[in-house]
């Protein structure tokens, strides 16, 4: 795995923990919740707002619809393990194990 550090992804980082910080300091100001509490709702919503927006203003991203070829393989096996699961459920369970 490689990670890239420029300016607009440093410059990023730096608006989510400011982001995380004002929310952390109103929540326990206001509110007077404890620190690690605020600070943990402060980063959960500077995220979500994050991804949000990012998802919206960044045409190169993907949508959802894109799935990679690892994706789609795990689905296709998740689905064939759910209709396997279904046909030993309507088969009348012949594969129960007798009562002693």
């Amino acid at each position: 795995m490689q990670v890239t550090l420029d300016a607009k992804r440093i410059s990023h980082l730096l608006a989510l923990l400011l982001a995380s910080f004002l929310i952390a300091k109103l929540l326990q100001v206001k509110f007077d919740w404890t620190p690690l509490s605020a600070w943990g709702l402060g980063i959960s919503i500077s995220c979500q707002v994050s991804n949000a927006i990012l998802k919206i203003m960044d045409p190169d991203n993907h949508s959802s619809n894109d799935l990679d070829d690892n994706e789609i393989k795990w689905q296709q096996e998740r689905k064939r393990e759910l209709e396997k699961r279904k046909e030993r459920r309507i088969g009348g369970g012949t594969n129960d194990k007798k009562k002693e």
